[in-house]
């Protein structure tokens, strides 16, 4: 019996270790997505942080919060926006978050001595929406060929709730809800591609953003 009962832990424990979604493993050698857990994730979340210089909550657990974020980064790198980290992906995020390391400190010595930093480089103006978006059968939408990244990343984080019910109220007090309203739903896609730091009211639209 107690060989039966040993057996049987040896082979749980194997197989759990097989779960690509649960295994932790060394850095940029699996895809991480929503489900991923471990060590690797740990890291990618705090190279986030670093890049989008924003909070990123490194607690190795890949949810949605951590995906937005993703998506963010792709949206900012001109990458795939689908909210999922390839090994290639991942060593892109460390050399960003180097970048943005380097790019802090000399903006902190540029402050430090008072001028102006002349190697900075112009914005690049945002590209003019083309085409139309395709409604999907199942609800979602697919992004034109040739749109806008943003566009794009707010089309992908619409399908992450498109299936979601309607609630008043949904959307607002937590960006992972049961349900959302329309104010909610609109806030949800926006900050999927880091345009909204916090959900609003339909009246806040009223204002927000260009004409």
């Amino acid at each position: 019996m107690v060989l039966v009962l040993a057996s049987l832990l040896a082979f749980a424990c194997a197989f759990a270790a097989a779960l690509p979604g649960t295994a932790s493993a060394a850095f940029a050698t699996r895809t991480l997505a929503e489900g991923s857990t471990g060590k690797d994730v740990a890291k990618a979340q705090r190279l986030l942080s670093r890049a989008l210089g924003e909070p990123v909550d490194a607690d190795g657990e890949f949810g949605p919060m951590t995906a937005a974020a993703v998506r963010r980064f792709e949206v900012a790198g001109a990458l795939t926006v689908d909210g999922s980290l390839t090994p290639d992906e991942q060593l892109a995020l460390k050399a960003a978050a180097k970048r943005a390391r380097a790019e802090q400190r000399a903006a902190e010595a540029v402050a430090a001595t008072g001028g102006a930093n002349p190697a900075a480089p112009a914005p690049t103006p945002a590209p003019a929406p083309t085409g139309t978006a395709t409604l999907n059968p199942d609800g979602t939408a697919t992004p034109p060929t040739g749109a806008p990244r943003a566009v794009a990343a707010i089309i992908a984080a619409g399908n992450e709730i498109a299936t979601k019910p309607y609630r008043f109220g949904g959307g607002h007090r937590t960006w992972v809800d049961t349900g959302y309203d329309c104010s909610g739903s609109v806030s949800y896609a926006l900050h999927g591609a880091g345009l909204l730091d916090a959900s609003m009211p339909s009246g806040g639209f009223e204002e927000w953003g260009e004409p």
